[in-house]
């Protein structure tokens, strides 16, 4: 999709005037529009986003590296264009250029937008008659080839194409439905006129409708030249949720495993925070190099960093890895980096050359864990000495259930040890270091406590409800605090310690495995 603006006519005078000024750069920001919706031209030479994600926030900084073209390379086939004298008047007489900086979905909710140069001023966004107006520049201009179709003056056709060109301008001031079906209509109408259009017409007008009716630029005042660097800091928060899985679109949907539902239900139980991310990605199509960076919670580095396409996020890994690796071959001169430099507090990936795709948004999936040894060792010894404790209580359960039961009360101190103390750990939940306890410590802090529950709860039925002095107990508690259910219990207790134990070593040496391929890698 090429640009072919034809200025001549607004270039008769030496030097240019006010207002052909300004009719040229108008001209010029609506070519660098249409390169950045286009899909095939990459505005932008570099672009280096960083995200943090917060309890249902996203907040985004984005710096973007961009080598403004000159006016001949914005627009083509005009001599003066390459005017020394014409550009220097040009220059002189229109020092603030409007441009597009951002793309967005129409109905996003965006806050604090705000778009910042290099000392830290902050640059002037255009307000929505601004960026509608310069929207319907674009759309006239697509709509121009429509206008070189012969028709004959005052003819029922050309009312026809008069009133079809004002319908199709409005589509900025429309809201998503609306306008999508004003694109549909229009397009029907134009197919059934009876006139003949340059092939590939129709198409484009349908295309840039479309995007127009979901879409809009966010525009800036900028105080440069053509030809000229810049760069820019754009930053501002949207909405997140690290909780579900992105909705599939229609026909990507994919059933999730048993596995993955228990796994899901057991971390929202125990109010397990988010520790993968999948994060959606848009600036990688409009520039030439994308660099994307996730900062992680204190405490915690990242397992894993990879991309992914939107309808794989539901499927296995191996699978979103294969189906990922797979596109990235067919396509040329497309170089992906970072995923397998995971390790670090900042997961960074790297991108060159990298299309969208309409209907699979690129995708960054990350994952957390806790950097060793971290609250996962602590938990594991909590556990070991309770069951420890445990096991102790079953061994002189014999002794201790006689007619006199003061020897319970001895007992429950040293079983209640484990439970004071999973009390005092969890205080740490309320601190910094709560997102990153993960499931297994979050799981052995909860069988602890019930544990020591049990106990205390146990001594109070002995000593109360089941003395001998008293009434006879029921036969539902004596059942439930009984010798075999403390068998259980410390046997419960000891497979969750093994169960700790493991994993403790396992992330310790997955950690190490990763720093040391780094290590080895850029160490040299």
């Amino acid at each position: 999709m090429s640009l072919e603006l034809n200025v001549d006519n607004l270039l008769e005078s030496n030097p240019p005037d006010k207002e052909q000024v300004k009719l040229i750069a108008k001209a010029y920001s609506t070519a660098l529009a249409i390169s950045m919706i286009n899909g095939e031209d990459r505005p932008f030479a570099r672009v280096s986003e960083n995200v943090e994600v917060d309890h249902g926030e996203c907040r985004r900084q984005l710096m973007i590296d961009w080598h403004l073209p000159t006016l001949t390379q914005a627009l083509p086939r005009n001599d003066l264009m390459s005017n020394a004298k014409f550009i220097d008047a040009f220059n002189e007489m229109n020092p603030v250029l409007v441009v597009p900086i951002f793309i967005v979905r129409k109905g996003r909710l965006m806050n604090n937008f705000c778009v910042e140069d290099p000392s830290g001023g902050k640059l002037y966004l255009c307000g929505t008659d601004e960026w509608q107006e310069r929207s319907r520049l674009m759309l006239r201009f697509f709509w121009g080839l429509v206008d070189l179709v012969p028709v004959e003056k005052g003819s029922y056709t050309e009312g026809r194409l008069a009133e079809l060109k004002r319908r199709y301008l409005e589509l900025p001031t429309m809201d998503t439905d609306a306008a999508t079906a004003r694109v549909e209509e229009v397009f029907g109408e134009l197919g059934t006129i009876g006139v003949p259009f340059y092939p590939g017409v129709l198409g484009r007008l349908r295309y840039v409708g479309n995007y127009v009716a979901k879409r809009h630029l966010i525009w800036l005042h900028l105080t440069s030249r053509p030809g000229q660097a810049a760069r820019l800091s754009v930053s501002y928060r949207t909405r997140f949720s690290a909780d579900y899985l992105p909705k599939p679109r229609n026909g990507h949907r994919q059933p999730r495993s048993f596995y993955r539902r228990a796994d899901e239900w057991v971390r929202r139980a125990v109010g397990q925070e988010p520790y993968e991310f999948r994060i959606p990605l848009a600036m990688h199509s409009v520039c030439t190099s994308y660099h994307f960076t996730q900062t992680a919670p204190p405490g915690t580095f990242f397992l894993e960093q990879r991309f992914a396409h939107e309808r794989t996020l539901t499927m296995p890994k191996d699978q979103q890895i294969d189906t990922f690796d797979a596109a990235i071959r067919k396509l040329d001169n497309v170089h992906v980096q970072g995923k397998n430099e995971a390790g670090g507090p900042v997961a960074h990936l790297y991108v060159r050359n990298l299309p969208s795709t309409v209907g699979d948004q690129i995708y960054a999936y990350t994952l957390l864990r806790e950097r060793p040894p971290g609250t996962t060792a602590l938990v594991m010894w909590l556990t070991l000495f309770a069951s420890i404790f445990f096991w102790f209580y079953w061994l002189i359960w014999d002794r201790l259930v006689i007619d006199d039961t003061k020897g319970i009360d001895v007992a429950a101190l040293f079983v209640a040890l484990p439970g004071l103390a999973s009390i005092w750990f969890s205080r740490a939940f309320k601190d910094d270091i709560r997102p990153r306890i993960p499931l297994v410590s979050r799981i052995g802090l909860l069988a602890v406590g019930m544990s020591a529950f049990y106990s205390l709860l146990g001594v109070v039925v002995q000593r109360g409800v089941c003395n001998p002095a008293a009434a006879p107990c029921s036969p539902i508690l004596t059942s439930i605090f009984s010798h075999q259910v403390l068998l259980v219990i410390a046997g419960l207790l000891t497979a969750l310690t093994v169960w700790l134990i493991g994993r403790r070593f396992r992330f310790q040496k997955s950690y190490r495995v990763l720093q040391k391929n780094i290590i080895e890698r850029y160490s040299r």
